[in-house]
């Protein structure tokens, strides 16, 4: 009794295979495919629909008269803090 090698090497059996090899069982299964991409875009839209947009926000500036950093000048000047009026609405929606 004379024993062959009939072992394919693994790197020559995965040269063997082709990108159409691997996509021939999605054609084979077209339709069962198509439906079920079909279907879970459908959800996909359904949910979105339910649920809707529910972002909401709010945002309010406060406004003041006064400077933050004090004004730079090459003149010696000392500072005087003066209490200005509160900005009134007419002035923040102008």
């Amino acid at each position: 009794m004379s024993q062959t090698n009939t072992q394919i090497p693994v790197a020559e059996s995965l040269a063997d295979v082709s990108l159409r090899d691997l996509v021939a069982p999605l054609f084979r299964r077209k339709r069962l495919l198509m439906v079920t991409l079909l279907s879970i875009f459908t959800a996909m839209i359904a949910i979105f629909l339910m649920v809707g947009l529910r972002y909401k926000s709010h945002m309010a500036i406060l406004v003041n008269r006064e400077r933050l950093d004090p004004l730079v000048s090459t003149e010696a000047t000392t500072q005087i803090m003066t209490a200005s009026p509160p900005v009134t609405a007419e002035e923040v929606n102008s």
